[in-house]
């Protein structure tokens, strides 16, 4: 796994961050060594993995692969895991987030000629 410095190359520290997809690494097992390490790297960024339930179709047992990470200060969300999609041995994960989206700054600059 790459040092601290590494990581801070390939992200962005910041509030509007949305992260998902399938990782195959299975959150349900805490004591496989890619769980800790994914774990400690959302951590280090201030993300939590807010998908809580299985996301493949068992066929010996069910796993958690597909996650989505939020920072920690997003509250409002809401996220599901949909079995009846059945196009592949991944259940749909759908996510809404309510978040408050700022006016942007509009700056309006006139010119007027130069007298010479």
């Amino acid at each position: 796994m790459a040092e601290d410095s590494d990581w801070k190359k390939f992200f962005v520290l910041g509030h509007d961050v949305v992260c998902g997809g399938d990782t195959n690494i299975d959150f349900f097992n805490f004591t496989d060594l890619k769980t800790s390490k994914l774990n400690k790297v959302n951590e280090y960024f201030n993300f939590k993995q807010i998908v809580d339930s299985a996301t493949t179709i068992p066929k010996s047992s069910s796993t958690l692969i597909d996650i989505i990470l939020l920072p920690y200060e997003v509250e409002n969300y809401r996220v599901d895991v949909d079995s009846a999609a059945n196009i592949s041995d991944h259940m749909l994960v759908n996510c809404e987030l309510n978040l408050q989206i700022e006016e942007p700054l509009i700056r309006t600059y006139k010119s007027r000629e130069l007298q010479v």
